[in-house]
């Protein structure tokens, strides 16, 4: 303040209107250039501020404009080439939005703020608001990248009734999955979140069989994934289980020839939900299993699968059907 005061009062209004206030302070000092500072939180728009002194009353009045600043995010970032994001728009104050991207080569964006992925690299997404009553014409901008499609990170496959059954973790930005079998491509499942696939063809029971996957969009595929092998192994069938004496059961089952061996499994559940035992018969050639120790009065719901040992690993069929028995002897 260049004057030589030491009292000053500092009044902020909303408008010429000086009964229209919001707010005034008080500072003491006998500078001829005097500088305060008083934090306030306004809202975008025109504001006026008039210096008093108590014996020197001033007739100028001085005007500021608040601007907002766009606050913008990403539901995700990176996506991948294909894949979609949206972007958000806070603290705009009532202009017109229009978006743009800075290198449609690389990311889209839509009029309702959906960005697309279209190669790899990066791009700036450009915000403006238009202005309005109470704030000028403002922009803003986020970055956002583009990266290629992953390999899927899990597969896994498993022996079923009617073949074999894989299933991935879906990937960002891929509309379609390529399957392979032994190298050959066999199929292609379309969709992002359908992420299971059951191999029909005929296959041979005892023969290994190893899948990989491809993840795709229009644009793009991804690396292959990692390989999975397994040994086709015929659905198990039961063909029947009685109470003998003592409390036992005898499981009888078909025998399959490639199989290391077989696994009963027993349980009060219908849906083996609970209370499940497991018995492990060794050898391809036995085809029935006598259980002891059972408990008079119960019920019990019997299925068989058959296995098979190979490198390290434990192959299973599909369950047969489920039996169920009482033990009344």
């Amino acid at each position: 303040v260049d004057h030589d005061a030491t009292y000053w009062e500092l009044h902020l209004y909303n408008s010429t209107n000086l009964n229209d206030k919001i707010t005034s302070y008080s500072y003491v000092g006998n500078d001829r250039n005097q500088t305060t500072t008083q934090p306030v939180s306004l809202s975008a728009g025109t504001y006026y501020v008039k210096i008093d002194h108590p014996y020197y009353w001033s007739d100028c009045i001085y005007h500021f404009r608040v601007n907002t600043v766009l606050n913008l995010s990403l539901d995700s970032n990176p996506i991948a080439v294909g894949g979609t994001t949206r972007l958000n728009v806070s603290n705009n104050q009532g202009g017109a939005l229009s978006f743009s991207s800075s290198d449609t080569s690389v990311a889209t964006i839509d009029s309702s703020g959906k960005i697309t992925g279209k190669n790899v690299g990066t791009a700036k997404i450009i915000v403006k608001a238009a202005a309005t009553g109470n704030s000028s014409a403002i922009s803003n901008s986020i970055k956002i990248q583009v990266v290629g499609l992953g390999a899927t990170s899990k597969l896994t496959v498993g022996n079923a009734s009617n073949g074999i059954k894989l299933g991935w973790k879906k990937v960002t930005g891929a509309s379609k999955y390529i399957i392979y079998r032994n190298n050959k491509r066999i199929a292609v499942v379309k969709g992002n979140s359908k992420v299971t696939y059951t191999d029909k063809s005929t296959l041979k029971n005892g023969a290994k069989y190893t899948y990989k996957i491809v993840a795709a969009s229009d644009t793009t595929t991804s690396k292959t994934s990692k390989s999975v092998t397994i040994y086709r192994l015929s659905n198990e069938k039961q063909s029947s289980v009685k109470n003998k004496k003592s409390r036992k059961m005898i499981v009888k089952y078909g025998k399959n020839a490639k199989a290391t061996g077989y696994q009963i499994q027993y349980s009060p559940s219908s849906s083996f939900s609970y209370g499940n035992k497991t018995v492990k018969v060794k050898g391809a050639k036995n085809s029935a299993k006598t259980i002891s120790n059972l408990t008079w009065g119960n019920s019990y719901y019997v299925r068989v699968r058959a296995y098979k040992s190979a490198g390290g690993k434990t192959f299973y069929s599909a369950w047969s059907s489920k039996k169920k028995i009482k033990i009344s002897k």
